[in-house]
């Protein structure tokens, strides 16, 4: 596949991503705040560091 054709994929990716953002009201620090509510830092921490790990491999 010819970089321009991968280009304009991800483009559009992008665009169709965006307009469904701007259709749905969201309010992203409201829900960044309670995501992890119930888990310990020490846990997001750990998990972080093995999905990190595996993106590596």
């Amino acid at each position: 596949m010819s970089s321009i054709r991968q280009l304009k994929n991800k483009l559009f990716s992008y665009e169709k991503f965006i307009s469904l953002i701007n259709k749905e009201p969201f309010d992203y620090t409201q829900w960044q705040s309670t995501l992890w509510s119930e888990q310990t830092i020490e846990h997001v921490s750990e998990k972080a560091m093995n999905d990190r790990t595996k993106d590596k491999g």
